[in-house]
């Protein structure tokens, strides 16, 4: 289409023509006419509207403002995904350097990027990726037969992208933070990608919890357990020393985390203090050392996740017949947290605990129970009980002053129980 002096170019998918723009459901790339030739100055959201045309058209008028005064004008030219995030991973590449970033983490967000995400956006301009496009992206992943849980973390580095490209002036919102979400984890992505929510329940019912570790081999079953009292990821549990245990104050330090044999920080610096349960207490006092890992592998060295150790939690959950796709090591980290809000632990308490940087984070991890409404019936009828019952049996007639437990039966014009105008 042309307008003017502005022309849009729309990508090669796209059904509008060059009479008809409304039919465009692409994010067209917007040209600019100087003397014979066509300049590239920028880029269209996906729904644009001919009103947005008007801030080109303004950068058009001043581009020839100044050319037209003697000086040399260059438009800007847009950054694409690609160019942002060679800038990106260089310095992510620093930050997992110095120890403050997992290089796990590193490495898992360079395959996601690489694999996934470069070929759907690395040519988009920053300004022109929309929650649309990240919906899409979403759904196909999902044709093609990930899961909803996988493909919705591909999202992950995009967004941790995007949300430095904002801090850095050079998009004014983050298509993938809508609803606000974490940087790293902490995901409220549910709200945005809505159509691809599971229903699968990520912890375990208490009774479930009982089954898994009863199918649990002795090596392991501490092990297991300690993830269930203490809410500790994985890499957490397999980082903890026998000196980080402290048995006199009835707590374990969380200081490091083990991943693929090296020690590095917690995830987003989460060290904390955890009550050493007792039952977990008696379980590792069994085989206490003074120092070294408390949950080693097999050969008494640290954790090997290659090893022949790794698949002893699945054959666990397959014998208890709880096996379900995203149900692993992280799901004893949610029971733990839902455990404590069903015990009445305040939220506040929770999230310490958790080493949630932020609260909200922690509702994502507390789940109700299948019997967290047995209950409600006594505690309310505890306090509403007899006005309800009074105002009820008003119904049918008046109550009596002074005498609550009665109600006046306007039929038969005499007194009666309440109980027994309500059995009737």
């Amino acid at each position: 289409m042309v307008r003017g002096s502005i022309q849009l170019r729309h990508r090669k998918r796209c059904s509008a023509t060059a009479k008809d723009s409304r039919k465009c459901v692409c994010g067209p790339t917007v040209y600019a006419l100087f003397g014979r030739d066509w300049t590239k100055i920028g880029y269209l959201p996906e729904g644009w509207r001919m009103a947005d045309l008007g801030e080109y058209e303004e950068q058009l008028a001043d581009m020839r403002r100044k050319l037209a005064g003697g000086e040399s004008y260059k438009p800007a030219k847009p950054r694409l995904l690609r160019e942002w995030a060679a800038e990106w991973f260089a310095e992510l590449y620093d930050v997992a350097k110095a120890g403050d970033v997992a290089k796990s983490t590193y490495n898992t967000y360079e395959g996601q990027w690489r694999l996934h995400l470069k070929s759907e956006f690395g040519d988009t301009p920053l300004a022109a990726i929309t929650p649309e496009m990240v919906r899409r992206f979403v759904r196909a992943k999902i044709a093609g037969g990930l899961s909803p849980r996988t493909a919705n973390a591909l999202l992950t580095p995009l967004s941790a992208m995007l949300t430095d490209a904002l801090e850095d002036g050079l998009i004014s919102s983050n298509p993938c933070r809508q609803p606000r979400r974490a940087r790293h984890g902490a995901s409220r992505r549910r709200a945005l990608l809505a159509e691809v929510k599971t229903d699968r329940p990520k912890h375990l019912e208490p009774e479930e919890a009982r089954a898994l570790l009863a199918a649990t081999p002795d090596p392991y079953w501490d092990m297991v357990l300690a993830a269930l009292a203490t809410g500790f990821r994985r890499g957490e549990l397999l980082g903890l020393h026998w000196e980080d245990v402290r048995w006199a104050d009835g707590l374990i330090d969380l200081r490091r985390q083990l991943q693929r044999g090296e020690e590095v920080k917690t995830k987003c610096s989460s060290d904390r203090e955890v009550p050493l349960y007792s039952g977990l207490r008696v379980a590792l006092a069994r085989r206490r050392r003074a120092e070294g890992y408390v949950f080693a592998n097999s050969r008494g060295g640290p954790w090997d996740d290659a090893g022949p150790d790794r698949e002893f939690l699945s054959a666990a959950y397959e014998r208890a017949g709880l096996r379900r796709p995203g149900v692993l090591w992280h799901s004893l980290r949610h029971t733990y947290a839902s455990i404590l809000a069903a015990g009445g632990i305040r939220e506040d308490v929770v999230s310490q605990l958790m080493g949630h940087k932020r609260r909200g984070t922690t509702a994502l991890y507390s789940h109700l129970f299948a019997d967290a409404f047995e209950g409600v019936e006594e505690a309310l009828d505890a306090v509403l009980g007899q006005a309800s019952r009074v105002n009820t049996a008003s119904a049918n007639g008046s109550v009596s002053k002074g005498h609550p437990e009665n109600v006046a039966d306007t039929r038969s014009g005499q007194t009666r129980p309440v109980a027994a105008v309500l059995a009737e």
